[in-house]
C-alpha cells in the first residue's frame, strides 16, 4: 500500500470523526483515482456544513465539485516575481466570482480545454450566437 492511500484513509477517518475544525489541504487529487477523488469531494461537501475548509488545487474536478456550492470561495494566486530583478517573492492574489466565464477563464489558465471540464457553449440556432455558458455539475446541461 503507498503512501498515497494511507494518507486519504488517515483523512477520511478524521473527516468521520472530527467537526468545527479547519482543514488545510494542499493537491487533494494527488494520488487519487478520479472516481475516489469525487467521493472524497461529495464527503467534505456533506462535512463543511460543521467544519471549514481551505484546499490548493490545481484539478478541474475539484473545481467543479466543490466551486459550485454556494458559499465556496475560489482565488487565483500567482507569481508576479521578476526573478531578474526582485530579490523578495510575491504574489497577487485574486478571487474569482461566481461566474461561470471568470471559471472558465481560470480553467483555461490552468490548461484545460472545454471538454475537460464538462462546460457547454450553448448556440442560438436563429441567430448563430453565442447564448449562454453552463458549467455543468453532474453531467447533464441544466
Amino acid at each position: 500500500m503507498g503512501d498515497g492511500v494511507v494518507n486519504i484513509v488517515g483523512f477520511i477517518v478524521t473527516l468521520l470523526t472530527e467537526d468545527n475544525k479547519i482543514y488545510m489541504v494542499e493537491e487533494l487529487e494527488n494520488d487519487i483515482h478520479p472516481r475516489a477523488l469525487k467521493k472524497l469531494l461529495n464527503l467534505i461537501r456533506e462535512k463543511s456544513l460543521n467544519n471549514q475548509f481551505v484546499i490548493s488545487s490545481h484539478s478541474h474536478i475539484v473545481l467543479k465539485y466543490l466551486g459550485i456550492m454556494p458559499d465556496s470561495k475560489i482565488f487565483y494566486i500567482e507569481d508576479t516575481c521578476d526573478y531578474n530583478t526582485e530579490r523578495i517573492l510575491s504574489s497577487k492574489i485574486t478571487e474569482i466570482e461566481n461566474k461561470p466565464e471568470l471559471r472558465i477563464e481560470l480553467l483555461e489558465k490552468l490548461g484545460y480545454d472545454f471538454q475537460d471540464f464538462e462546460l457547454h457553449v450553448r448556440w442560438s440556432s436563429k441567430s448563430g450566437h453565442k447564448e449562454n455558458l453552463n458549467l455543468c455539475s453532474n453531467g447533464k446541461e441544466d
